[in-house]
C-alpha cells in the first residue's frame, strides 16, 4: 500500500514536472486547496514523551473519503478516527485556544484576550490552513504557499507568527521584488544564522515573500536555502525554518487576451528584454510578473488557489461582525440587518468586479472588502457623510429634533454605499461605472427598502445611474470645497475638473486611514 502511495506522489510530480517544461506556466494539474480538502478526513498524529496523541476533525462525511485512504486506513482504524474526532468549534476562542496547543513549541507573550481583539478572521478554512502549516514546521519541513493575490497568504503567516504567538523578534519577512539581488537574500540568512547562534533553543522562522518575482538566480539561490538548507558551503541550523509565499505563473485567458492585446502589449516595465526574446513573449501572456521556479518546490506546494464562493461569504459575514461589534444602540436584530445588507452588497460588488475583469480570479480579494470596511468605520465618524442622499425634509427632521439614532441610522446605510463607491466604483472606465450604478441600484431596491422604511423620513435614494453619479459628484464637490476653502488652487491656475476632485477625494480618505 505504500509503496502504491509513494509511487502515485512520484507520478503526479513527474507530471508536473512534464508540464513545467513544456510551457514554463505554473502547472494545472496541481490540486488546488479547495479541490483537495473536500476529500479527506483531517487528521494528525503527534507522539510527546512516548505517549501518541490523535486529533481528528470531522470535515466530511467519511463516505467522501478517496479509495486510496479508505484502503490505508482498515475499517477499524477509519471507525475509530470518525468516533472519536471532533467538529470544528464555532467560537473564535475555542479556535485560538486549540491553535495555541498546536503551537506549543512557539513562544508565547500576548494572551488569549490580546490575540481576539486583532481584526483577523478565523474561519473553518484557515483555522484548517494555520493547523497544516505549524505541523509542517513542527516536522522539520518548509512551508511553500501559492495562491492567487489578496487570497490571504502573507495576512495568513503575519497572524500565526506577530499576532498568535507574538514572537515577531524570531519571525523575519523578506519581501522580495523584481529589483531583490542575491546579496539580499544572503545578508537576510546570515543574519538568521548569527541570531540561531546566540540562541540555539529558539525556533527562526524566515519567510520569502514573492520569492518568484525575483530573478532566476536569486530563486535558484533560495531554493538551495529552503531544500538543501546550504549556504555558503555550510549547513544551515535546524532551528531554522523556512516559508515561501508566491504567486503563480499562469497565463492569461486566451479570450481576454485577444481582446486587451494593444494594452497587455504596454502593461508594465517590460522593454528590458529584446522585442523578439521569449522572455518578454511569457510575460506578456502571464498575470503576474513571476519567474518559473524549479520543480523541486512542487511537492511541498499549498496551491490556495482562490477563495470559493460560500468561503468568501463567510469570510466576509465575519469580518462585517468584527467591525460592528460597537451595536450604536441598535438591537441585534437591526445590527444583523445592517450586517446582511453589507455583506450582500459587498459580495455582489465582488461578483461585479470579476465578471468585468480581465482575469476573474485575480481581479478582486478580500483586501477590497476589509479596505470598504475600514473606510466605512471612518466616514461613520465624519461629519460630511450625512449630507449624501439625504433629501432636505429629513436633513430639517434632524436638525429640529437633534435625534442622535435616527442620524445613526441613515449614516450607517449612506457610510455602507460611500465605502462600496470608494472601494470598487473608482477602479472602473465610465462605462463600466454607469453598468455598476444600475446593477447595485437594483441590489439596494431589493435589500435596503424595508430598513428605509425605519427611518422617520426617509432617504432619498437615486433612482437610476444618472442621478446616482451626480449625487456622488456633488459630494465630492462639497468635500473639495472644504478642503481647498481658501481656494489656492484657483490662485493656481489649475481647474478643479472631475479627474482632479475624486483623486483628491481618495487621497484624503486614504490618508486618513493610513491605506496604500
Amino acid at each position: 500500500m505504500m509503496i502504491e502511495m509513494v509511487t502515485k506522489v512520484n507520478q503526479r510530480s513527474f507530471n508536473w514536472i512534464q508540464e513545467v517544461e513544456r510551457n514554463d506556466f505554473f502547472p494545472e494539474s496541481i490540486i488546488e486547496w479547495k479541490e483537495k480538502l473536500p476529500n479527506y478526513i483531517i487528521t494528525f498524529f503527534e507522539n510527546q514523551h512516548q505517549q501518541s496523541n490523535i486529533d481528528s476533525f470531522k470535515i466530511f462525511p467519511k463516505e467522501n473519503i478517496q479509495e486510496n485512504i479508505k484502503e490505508f486506513f482498515s475499517k477499524t482504524n477509519l471507525a475509530f478516527l470518525d468516533d472519536n474526532a471532533i467538529d470544528i468549534p464555532e467560537d473564535n476562542k475555542k479556535k485560538v485556544n486549540y491553535l495555541l496547543r498546536i503551537g506549543k513549541y512557539f513562544d508565547r507573550i500576548k494572551d488569549i484576550d490580546t490575540i481576539l481583539e486583532t481584526k483577523y478572521v478565523i474561519t473553518n478554512d484557515n483555522f484548517l490552513k494555520i493547523i497544516l502549516i505549524l505541523k509542517r514546521l513542527y516536522s522539520g519541513l518548509p512551508v511553500i504557499i501559492f495562491g492567487e493575490t489578496g487570497c490571504g497568504k502573507t495576512r495568513l503567516i503575519n497572524y500565526i507568527f506577530i499576532d498568535l504567538f507574538a514572537k515577531s523578534k524570531n519571525t523575519h519577512i523578506l519581501n522580495i521584488n523584481g529589483g531583490t539581488t542575491e546579496n539580499d537574500i544572503n545578508k537576510f540568512i546570515r543574519e538568521k544564522i548569527q541570531k540561531t547562534n546566540n540562541n540555539n533553543n529558539n525556533l527562526e522562522i524566515a519567510i520569502f515573500d514573492e520569492f518568484n518575482t525575483a530573478s532566476k538566480k536569486c530563486i535558484s539561490l533560495i531554493k538551495q536555502i529552503i531544500f538543501e538548507r546550504i549556504f555558503e558551503g555550510k549547513q544551515i541550523p535546524k532551528q531554522i525554518q523556512f516559508i515561501g509565499i508566491a504567486n503563480p505563473l499562469r497565463k492569461q485567458n486566451k479570450s481576454n487576451k485577444n481582446k486587451n492585446d494593444e494594452y497587455l502589449l504596454d502593461e508594465g516595465l517590460i522593454y528590458e528584454y529584446d522585442e523578439n526574446t521569449d522572455e518578454l513573449k511569457r510575460i506578456r501572456e502571464s498575470i503576474y510578473r513571476v519567474h518559473s521556479i524549479p520543480d523541486s518546490f512542487f511537492d511541498y506546494i499549498y496551491d490556495f488557489g482562490n477563495l470559493e464562493e460560500n468561503i468568501e461569504k463567510e469570510y466576509l459575514q465575519q469580518m462585517i461582525q468584527k467591525q460592528f461589534q460597537d451595536s450604536w444602540g441598535f438591537t441585534e436584530k437591526e445590527i444583523n440587518k445592517i450586517i446582511d445588507i453589507y455583506k450582500h452588497l459587498l459580495f455582489k460588488s465582488h461578483h461585479f468586479t470579476k465578471d468585468k475583469s480581465i482575469d476573474k480570479k485575480s481581479s478582486i480579494s478580500l483586501r477590497d472588502a476589509n479596505r470598504a470596511l475600514e473606510i466605512w468605520s471612518f466616514l461613520m465618524n465624519f461629519k460630511l457623510t450625512i449630507n449624501l442622499f439625504l433629501n432636505s425634509k429629513h436633513q430639517n427632521y434632524l436638525q429640529e429634533t437633534k435625534s442622535e439614532q435616527e442620524e445613526r441610522k441613515a449614516k450607517i446605510i449612506i457610510s455602507i454605499i460611500l465605502s462600496i463607491f470608494i472601494s470598487y466604483v473608482c477602479k472602473f472606465s465610465k462605462t463600466k461605472r454607469k453598468e455598476f450604478y444600475e446593477y447595485i441600484l437594483k441590489e439596494i431596491e431589493n435589500y435596503i427598502p424595508e430598513y428605509l422604511k425605519t427611518l422617520e423620513k426617509g432617504i432619498d435614494f437615486p433612482n437610476n445611474s444618472e442621478e446616482f453619479s451626480k449625487r456622488i459628484n456633488e459630494y465630492q464637490q462639497e468635500l473639495f470645497n472644504k478642503i481647498d476653502k481658501d481656494e489656492k488652487l484657483k490662485e493656481k491656475a489649475i481647474a478643479p475638473n472631475e479627474i482632479l476632485i475624486e483623486n483628491l477625494l481618495l487621497i484624503f480618505i486614504c490618508i486618513q486611514n493610513k491605506i496604500n
